[in-house]
């Protein structure tokens, strides 16, 4: 019986000793990605300050882009998701009252954030959906950016991401992609702009910001 239970205790130890390795690989594999550094060479983004402009922004960001959903209704962030397990992760407020980032940021920091899901500090934005926006026209993409700085500040501060161990778990299984920086082709060229139409064409590029996130590139 006592030998029984001596290789019973060695069997938990194992299992315990093989977890904690498992967990540290996580963690170590997951930590990498989030720290990674990326440099680009982005142009610069024409901002323009019109009220035409802005209520393309507005007509873009609070439909097709769906802005509002993440950061809601006045841009000044919310919680993603917060659970213990998966992590705490909120969206940025983008305006410029306390907590925000908008009096901070310059317009080529909106653009490669938008467009490419890099922050002012290199790293990758957590659960920013870039590898849609990417397809943003120059001028689009200038829209937005002029809209979001026509929104009035709001006082809220967001908490710091948090990424919990099962949210590191999904994420190096290849179940929870919380980087989309990775996703996505930072080289590529983009349109200067793209011509309201009742086309097929149009509809595709607003599908490409708008849709095919979600439902996949054939819909």
């Amino acid at each position: 019986m006592k030998l029984w239970m001596k290789w019973a205790g060695y069997a938990a130890g194992g299992v315990v000793g093989l977890a904690i390795i498992v967990a540290a690989g996580v963690y170590g594999v997951s930590e990498s990605h989030y720290r990674k550094q990326y440099s680009l060479d982005e142009k610069a983004v024409v901002v323009p300050t019109d009220s035409v402009a802005i209520a393309r922004g507005a007509h873009l960001a609070n439909s097709f882009a769906g802005c509002a959903d993440c950061h809601g209704e006045n841009l000044a962030g919310k919680a993603i998701f917060d659970n213990p397990a998966l992590g705490s992760v909120y969206s940025l407020n983008l305006t410029r009252g306390k907590g925000g980032v908008g009096g901070q940021l310059s317009d080529a920091d909106f653009g490669r954030a938008i467009r490419h899901g890099i922050a002012p500090n290199g790293r990758a934005l957590k659960i920013m959906p870039s590898s849609d926006y990417m397809n943003l026209s120059d001028e689009d993409l200038g829209d937005v950016i002029a809209y979001i700085k026509s929104r009035p500040p709001v006082d809220h501060e967001i908490p710091a991401a948090r990424i919990g161990p099962v949210g590191r778990a999904l994420y190096v299984a290849g179940k929870l992609p919380f980087l989309h920086a990775e996703r996505i082709d930072h080289a590529r060229l983009h349109v200067a702009s793209v011509t309201p139409a009742k086309s097929g064409a149009y509809g595709e590029y607003l599908a490409s910001i708008g849709c095919k996130g979600c439902h996949g590139p054939s819909l």
